[in-house]
């Protein structure tokens, strides 16, 4: 008996979790879009009116996380020049005792040549950025600015501007949804 009553306060505790969660995000759509930009430029993904809300949440989906990625990383290029240090110290060991050949240690000498030059030729991954902007009248205020490593990008502004604009710089299918409630 005493089991059920827990089970059944439980269950009542989850239901008021749940419909209070419903309550504290219950909002309205205001504005959705779907761009594919090809362009590097800075480009408007939308302008929306937020005058009658008190709070937005805006999210920006981005159907890549890289785009225009150089061919070699930093990250990547890194990891390879490690993976050729370890094999050459390894050999190096090994090489007096005679267990491998000078032929092998030559070659990973070799291999680990060709990983610094690749590390030192190896670019940053650029991750494009996303701004947020408010706009009053004629004036323009940045609200937020995601680095673009993320996929998906939220953001809450109470007691928003009249307007807002979203930005994107660099090539990439994004989508854009603002929601209001009061």
């Amino acid at each position: 008996m005493v089991r059920n009553i827990v089970i059944l306060k439980f269950v009542l505790v989850i239901c008021v979790v749940l419909s209070n969660a419903e309550n504290l995000y219950a909002s309205t759509l205001i504005f959705k879009t779907t761009k594919e930009v090809t362009s590097t430029d800075l480009i408007d993904l939308g302008i929306f009116d937020t005058s009658k809300y008190g709070q937005i949440r805006v999210t920006i989906k981005q159907a890549n996380k890289l785009i225009d990625s150089p061919p070699l990383t930093k990250a990547i290029a890194e990891i390879d020049l490690n993976l050729a240090q370890r094999e050459v110290k390894r050999l190096k060991e090994l090489l007096p005792k005679g267990v491998i050949s000078r032929l092998e240690y030559d070659n990973a000498e070799y291999k680990l040549e060709i990983a610094q030059a690749n590390y030192d030729n190896a670019v940053e991954t650029v991750y494009p950025p996303i701004s947020i902007y408010g706009i009053e009248g004629t004036e323009e205020i940045l609200i937020a600015t995601f680095d673009g490593k993320s996929i998906i990008n939220t953001i809450v502004i109470d007691t928003p501007p009249t307007k807002i604009s979203v930005r994107v710089f660099g090539r990439n299918t994004y989508k854009l949804f603002a929601w209001g409630s009061l």
